[in-house]
């Protein structure tokens, strides 16, 4: 047994048959090359939405320009507009008040014209009365007392209301100046009591002339 393993003979090969069977084709392992989808999407094309999101981006922007050129151009007329009514205005303001200023001299001047020829008034007899109001009554303007009862022409028509010129207003037969002065009956009334009798027949008759009675003084 052993002598079959000296080297000098060779090893016999097991499988020296099997290779000499006419070998089978070996079937084409190389892989196909593959053909992406129409539809499939690589990784370089994952970019197209920031593309379009960058688009949509600088599209806004230019809107918003040009709505901001058109704006300052429509408030830039506006104002330029407002501002050539305000000077107008104001133009207009400045010549109506110059013109103002002007006539002002001579409305001045009109009313210094108008006082200074204020009428004056001439009393000559003092009597407190105008000579033009005398002239009207028909009195003396050269006599305080025109009737010469003692009361001025000016306490007959102002305070007494009597007439300046008879010295018996009422026809009682006493003077305006004793009824007003003395008897303080109304040199208006020829019966100042009201009892049928005349104030100068009661007085002349010793009877009161303002009530029932005798006459005291």
């Amino acid at each position: 047994m052993f002598n079959d393993l000296t080297p000098n003979k060779p090893v016999e090969d097991m499988f020296a048959d099997t290779d000499k069977t006419p070998s089978a084709a070996k079937p084409n392992l190389a892989m196909p090359p593959v053909v992406p989808p129409a539809n499939a999407s690589w990784g370089g094309e994952k970019k197209a939405p920031a593309k379009k999101a960058l688009k949509v981006v600088i599209i806004a922007l230019v809107v918003v320009l040009i709505v901001l050129a058109l704006a300052y151009l429509i408030y830039t007329r506006l104002f330029l507009t407002l501002s050539q009514n305000a000077a107008e205005e104001n133009n207009n303001n400045q010549v109506a008040t110059t013109t103002n200023n002007n006539q002002t001299p001579a409305t001045t001047t009109a009313s210094t014209t108008a006082s200074t020829t204020v009428p004056t008034i001439v009393d000559t007899d003092g009597d407190g009365l105008t000579d033009a109001e005398e002239k009207i009554l028909g009195t003396d303007v050269n006599l305080i007392d025109t009737d010469g009862d003692s009361l001025t022409d000016y306490d007959e028509v102002k305070t007494y209301l009597t007439n300046p010129l008879s010295k018996d207003t009422d026809n009682d037969e006493l003077s305006d100046d004793v009824e007003v002065k003395i008897y303080a009956t109304d040199p208006k009334n020829p019966d100042t009591d009201g009892d049928g009798f005349a104030d100068g027949q009661e007085v002349k008759g010793g009877y009161n002339p303002k009530g029932a009675g005798k006459l005291t003084l």
